[in-house]
């Protein structure tokens, strides 16, 4: 037994040292993904279009394939800064703008942009420009463009001209002007691009398809935006803006909308339903808060696209006109309004209706209200169309994971009625309001269509 033991001893450390002797010890690249020599100029494009759409409307469920953190909130995403900055959702965090939002809670979009999108783009394009893979490169070019002018459009002057360099930690930061015009040479590129011979096709594109008529319109129509946002520094602004318009290369219908179809195919790895849905449609009720403001704007002005929006789980409200206080689901519903509320002739903590929102940075914590608040419809966040139908209703799942559309919602991105109230914008600065009304009424008329286009 112990001549036995020692034989075994001795073989186990023969195979030890040949292990070490044949095992690469000077790894430098991970294992565990492709390095730039490995990689599919497809690979990368798809994965650019996927962080591009999460780093405005975010992710729910924090997918670990992607680059998102898990950021302040659910969600995250600069559309979600913005409509809680422009009361379209509820601000609850705090009831200061300084104290709202925390340095970290752009961690995300910070990580996503630079580490996901940018870092990608990078490293495709010589790939990309080596195979004459030009459609590739103009997608990424105009990619490239739209995220960085929204990061400068949300943060100001930010790293680009040294960004992605491994051997700078503290890329210096680049003029919000100077992005912008490096972006506007992107787009300019893309349209070439766009047009050019390609030895072969990109194998997934998730917006537009291969129809790059209506790539070259929206990238034009990113454009006609930049120079419009940009026009109180640039006295050219309106003549180029006018040239894209005469060229009628832009996009100017509904059909040419640039968005993206969330599937609402898989809600888990990767979660492929509308964020917003995600996050709202669950075993544990909805999360978000409707925004009182808006849901009253549009209640008291009869706009129809009010039961697209918004999906209402109650047909009352406590403290609402006709129905007692509820200081369990709704404390503020048992408190008179403050004394500028009532001379300034807001709402305040309850609607009429069963609208049943927060006021804008109302931080007063999150009562047991997830199936008895408002949440989002089926435009755009792919949610159930309100019908009456409220949690009463035997026959009604609420907000139940895959009820409604599933999720399936879009985010859009580019639209043919932005561009209306874009020519609204500069027809009233330059002095002619009839023209103004006529381009906002088309555009709300644009909207209005397409909003009640979605499936119910």
């Amino acid at each position: 037994m112990k001549k036995l033991n020692k034989y075994i001893l001795i073989v186990t450390s023969f195979l030890l040292v040949f292990s070490c002797e044949t095992t690469e010890l000077n790894l430098r690249d991970d294992p565990n993904f492709i390095t730039t020599n490995q990689a599919n100029v497809d690979a990368f494009l798809i994965s650019i279009q996927e962080d591009f759409v999460r780093q405005l409307e975010g992710d729910a469920d924090f997918d670990p394939n992607d680059n998102w953190q898990s950021g302040r909130t659910q969600g995250d995403g600069l559309s979600l800064f913005g409509t809680q900055l422009t009361r379209l959702t509820a601000s609850t965090l705090s009831r200061q703008y300084a104290t709202n939002f925390l340095a970290s809670d752009s961690d995300d979009e910070w990580i996503n942009a630079y580490q996901g999108i940018l870092a990608d783009i990078r490293a495709m394009t010589p790939l990309a420009e080596a195979n004459g893979q030009t459609r590739h490169l103009a997608i990424a070019q105009f990619i490239e463009a739209y995220v960085m002018t929204a990061m400068v459009d949300f943060y100001g002057d930010i790293p680009y001209t040294e960004a992605i360099d491994p051997a700078n930690l503290n890329p210096a930061p680049d003029s919000g002007a100077s992005i912008y015009e490096a972006a506007l040479t992107l787009l300019d590129n893309a349209i070439v691009n766009f047009g050019n011979d390609v030895t072969a096709e990109p194998a997934t594109i998730f917006f537009y398809g291969d129809d790059y008529d209506k790539w070259i319109k929206a990238a034009n129509t990113l454009k006609m935006r930049l120079y419009n946002q940009r026009r109180l520094v640039d006295p050219n602004a309106f003549a180029n803006i006018m040239a894209i318009i005469n060229s009628g290369d832009y996009i100017s219908t509904t059909a040419d909308d640039f968005q993206f179809n969330w599937p609402g195919t898989s809600p888990s790895q990767p979660d492929t339903r509308h964020p917003r849905y995600g996050i709202n449609y669950t075993a544990t009720g909805a999360q978000d808060y409707m925004s009182n403001w808006l849901m009253n704007q549009m209640d008291t002005s009869s706009d129809p696209r009010i039961r697209y929006y918004f999906y209402r789980q109650s047909g009352t409200v406590p403290g609402s006109t006709g129905n007692p206080p509820n200081e369990e689901t709704l404390a503020c519903s048992l408190t008179s309004a403050p004394m500028h509320y009532v001379t300034g002739g807001f709402t305040f903590c309850y609607l009429d209706n069963g609208y049943w929102g927060r006021d804008h940075h109302d931080d007063a914590g999150d009562p047991p209200s997830n199936f008895l608040r408002t949440t989002f419809g089926v435009y755009p966040a792919g949610g159930k169309f309100d019908d009456d139908r409220f949690t009463t209703d035997p026959d009604n799942a609420g907000v139940a994971a895959g009820s409604g559309g599933n999720g399936a919602g879009i985010t859009p991105l580019l639209t043919a009625s932005w561009v209306d109230f874009m020519q609204a914008e500069m027809a009233m600065v330059n002095g002619d309001p009839a023209a103004a009304r006529t381009f906002m009424s088309a555009g709300i008329t644009k909207s209005i269509a397409k909003v009640q286009s979605f499936n119910r």
